[in-house]
C-alpha cells in the first residue's frame, strides 16, 4: 500500500513516511496531513517497503508503528537512526511498554494510539510550520 500526497513540488516539501499496517490508522494520518502546505506523505504497511521508501524518499519525519505485520518497527528505527540520525522518528503504537526502549534506540517522540492521535497531529503541524 502506498499513498502519496504532494501539495507542492518535491524539492520544497517536508517529507513524511508513515509505516503503519492498519489501513484505518494510516488513512486517518494521511488525511490529517493532507491539508498542510508543503508536505509530502508516503504510506506503507510493511517494514521492508518502509526501509526502501526511507532510502529513496529520505523523509525528514518517520511515523512508525512498533508492531507491523511483516516485522518489528524497532528494527526499522535502528536502521533509520544508523543511516540518517537527523531523521525525526515518531513512534505511534498501542504498546506503551516500549516507550523507554524506543527512546534508547533514538526515537524523538512516542505517542500511544489509544489516546495521542491529536498530540501526534499537532506535533507534525508544528514541525511543518517550523520548517517554513
Amino acid at each position: 500500500m502506498k499513498y502519496t500526497h504532494r501539495s507542492t513540488p518535491r524539492t520544497s516539501a517536508m517529507k513524511i513516511l508513515i509505516v503503519e499496517d492498519s489501513k484505518l490508522v494510516s488513512e486517518r494520518l494521511r488525511l490529517a496531513f493532507a491539508d498542510l502546505p508543503r508536505v509530502e506523505t508516503v504510506v506503507t504497511d510493511r517494514i521492508d517497503i518502509g526501509l526502501r521508501h526511507f532510502r529513496l524518499f529520505r523523509p525528514e519525519l518517520l511515523i512508525l508503528d512498533i508492531e507491523v505485520a511483516d516485522g518489528s518497527g524497532m528494527s526499522l528505527l535502528g536502521k533509520v537512526k544508523l543511516e540518517a540520525p537527523a531523521t525525526i522518528v515518531a513512534i505511534f503504537t498501542n504498546h506503551p511498554g516500549f516507550r523507554r526502549r524506543c527512546a534508547a534506540a533514538g526515537a524523538d517522540f512516542f505517542f500511544d494510539k489509544s489516546s495521542d492521535f491529536e498530540p501526534l497531529a499537532s506535533t507534525v503541524r508544528h514541525l511543518a510550520e517550523a520548517r517554513q
